[in-house]
This record gives structure tokens, C-alpha cells and sequence, in this order.
């Protein structure tokens, strides 16, 4: 004798509600790859990317935290790097290369969640048909422009700090 179908059932509960509609999704950047663009650029270009991409997801409270915490990451990386050493202690530009690997990993440990969070949006809206918008320009941007950036802001409060 079959068992009776109950509304608490898994299978005829919807996995997509309805926040994941993909209307205001436009042009979004595949997640992982800007992971990949974060790690070269920095935490300062991986909050510009993904805050530009939460944008493109129809995210659009999101776009405040996320800037918001790259930049708390970068001051705060900067801070920790004059404690650890301090600014006269360095006797050239290749002589920062603490700061430089800590940025890398501080980028890389803002872009890994904040990818898998955009993932599942990213899968809905290629799911529905839509197309990965291009990269290259704005990767390039937010590499360069943010990264510097970055850079000067963290050498600023490493200066301020030490």
C-alpha cells in the first residue's frame, strides 16, 4: 500500500523561492573567477568585483557590506602588518613582501564565501538562460585601480600606525 503524499514531503518542497527570480539579474560574473582576479588585485579589488557583481545578481543590499568589509580588511591588514613590522624597518619597495602575501591571502579569504554565496544566483540566472557578462575591462580595472588603491591605503595606515 503506497504512503500518502504529506505537504512537509522533500520532494514537493521548491528549492528556488521567490527572491530568486532572475528579472533584475544582468550580465553577472561567474563567482570563481573573480576569486582568481581578487587574489592579484587584492582584498580592496575583490570588494569592488564582488559588490559590482551583487549589483548584476539583483543584490543590491549587498553592495554596501561587501565594500565595507573589503575596506575594513584592508585597514585593518595594514594595522596588523605595522604592528608585526614596522614601516622604517623596511629598506626597500621589495622588502614588503609581508604585506603583499598578507593582502593576497586576506583577498583570497574575502572572495571564497562571498563566492559561494553568489554561486547559487549565478547558477539560477545561467540556468534561466542568461549569459556570463565580460570581464576583462572591469577585471583589469579593478586589478589595477583598485589594487593600488588598496596599496596606498594600507601603506598609509601602516605609516599611521608605526
Amino acid at each position: 500500500m503506497p504512503r500518502p503524499l504529506h505537504a512537509d514531503d522533500e520532494l514537493l518542497r521548491p528549492t528556488l523561492a521567490a527572491e530568486d527570480d532572475p528579472v533584475h539579474m544582468r550580465g553577472a560574473w561567474n563567482p570563481w573567477t573573480l576569486v582568481i582576479l581578487a587574489v592579484f588585485g587584492g582584498p580592496l579589488s575583490a570588494g569592488v568585483l564582488f559588490a559590482e557583481n551583487a549589483r548584476r545578481l539583483g543584490r543590491r543590499a549587498h553592495v554596501a557590506w561587501i565594500l565595507g568589509g573589503a575596506l575594513a580588511l584592508v585597514l585593518a591588514g595594514g594595522f596588523a602588518a605595522a604592528r608585526l613590522r614596522p614601516l622604517e624597518s623596511f629598506s626597500d619597495w621589495s622588502d614588503t613582501s609581508v604585506l603583499r602575501i598578507a593582502q593576497r591571502l586576506g583577498a583570497a579569504l574575502l572572495a571564497a564565501p562571498l563566492a559561494t554565496l553568489q554561486g547559487r544566483r549565478f547558477r539560477v540566472y545561467t540556468g534561466n538562460g542568461g549569459e556570463p557578462g565580460k570581464l576583462l575591462v572591469y577585471g583589469l580595472a579593478a586589478v589595477f585601480g583598485a589594487g593600488f588603491l588598496g596599496n596606498l591605503l594600507a601603506f598609509g595606515v601602516m605609516k599611521w600606525a608605526s
